[in-house]
């Protein structure tokens, strides 16, 4: 049974006193349950305060008898599912859950981890601070949003006739400020963007244009708000072709036809980390840097038995699948559960329908 725990949930191992964490490792081993590390929680731990409180984080993955780590991210997720999927439209059967374990977790030793991890703190570190721009990005996107209530790119300029020239000259006057240098960078990009407005009419469809999604096979069913996510992983896929063609031995130009038949939406992790994405979005609750690893974590959950998430994160995802079951699977997050402490964190593995499994994927 392999179990990947939210990083709050390490960092709480870490602090609780030895009867408890003896307790915890006990009931862990009672259920055979296996540790999934990804990038991502390497990169948590590398904002506790000093070495000191990054030394205990990893004496705390010891404790742990098996532990599953690649150093996988999300940017390996996205390359693992649109291989994936260009392998089955090629008609090939992969095996998921077994090409899923040698990718994102095979077998690691602690020690390991810790020695290819040190290198990346102060990376990581610096990372925060890029989430922190985004987050402030996406918090001033958010309010825009509020101040226009209604109003979505597919229908701006069909219902309400706006000047294209108009609108990318708005465009340029909110995004570039002529007396700051470092922003003039931007100026081709917004060139092209006056440019695909004049040709597609609508903003949706100059959106389409710039993100190359005007040829592939789903793009109607991209919603408005995961254009630019669509668009990165189609890219991604357009990068998956030579390593797909080399694998299977296909002509490079056959692999690259079936990219336009890529559906982000039927890749399971990705199409989750949407869910969270646009949950977060249309939350009013304050966007934090945090949230763009929380993102990450939870495209993982189908390639594990148990994904434990905060109480915030499992809410938004039973909200999207509520609302919009058609842009995730099925099953899709069903396994990505909550606890409130250590204790419940064994009574959710006992308890759970996926706990309960034999440990197939384990023994491969």
């Amino acid at each position: 049974m392999i179990v990947y725990l939210d990083f709050a949930q390490l960092v709480d191992l870490q602090r609780a006193g030895a009867t408890d964490r003896e307790r915890f490792i006990s009931g862990w081993r009672d259920v055979g349950a296996e540790l999934a590390v990804s990038l991502h929680h390497l990169q948590e731990a590398a904002q506790l305060a000093d070495q000191e409180g990054l030394k205990e984080w990893f004496k705390v993955l010891r404790l742990f008898d098996r532990v599953r780590c690649a150093f996988a991210s999300s940017a390996t997720l996205l390359s693992f599912e649109s291989q994936v999927q260009l392998l089955t439209l090629l008609g090939y059967s992969v095996d998921i859950q077994r090409s899923a374990l040698d990718t994102l977790f095979p077998m690691a030793v602690c020690g390991d981890i810790e020695a290819h991890a040190k290198p990346m703190v102060a990376a990581f570190r610096q990372m925060r601070s890029l989430h922190s721009l985004e987050a402030e990005a996406h918090e001033l996107s958010k309010r825009a949003g509020q101040r226009t209530p209604g109003k979505h790119i597919r229908r701006e300029i069909r219902s309400e006739m706006l000047d294209n020239l108009d609108l990318s000259r708005l465009i340029e006057d909110a995004a570039i400020d002529p007396l700051q240098p470092e922003t003039r960078f931007l100026k081709p990009l917004l060139e092209q963007t006056k440019s695909e407005l004049r040709a597609a009419g609508t903003i949706r469809g100059a959106l389409e244009r710039l993100y190359d999604l005007t040829n592939v096979s789903v793009r109607d069913k991209i919603a408005d708000e995961d254009l630019s996510a669509a668009a990165v992983f189609f890219n991604t896929g357009r990068e998956q072709v030579e390593a797909v063609a080399h694998l299977t031995g296909q002509p490079i130009l056959l692999v690259t036809a079936q990219t336009t038949n890529l559906d982000p939406y039927a890749a399971p992790g990705f199409s989750l980390q949407l869910a969270v994405q646009r949950g977060l979005r249309m939350h009013p609750r304050l966007e934090e840097p945090g949230n763009q690893i929380d993102i990450a974590h939870v495209g993982f959950a189908p390639y594990v038995d148990l994904l434990f998430v905060d109480k915030h994160t499992l809410g938004l995802i039973r909200q999207e699948r509520e609302a919009r079951p058609d842009r995730m699977q099925v099953a899709t997050g069903s396994n990505v559960v909550r606890a409130a402490n250590l204790d419940a964190v064994i009574s959710v593995m006992h308890e759970h329908p996926y706990a309960r499994r034999t440990n197939d994927r384990s023994a491969t």
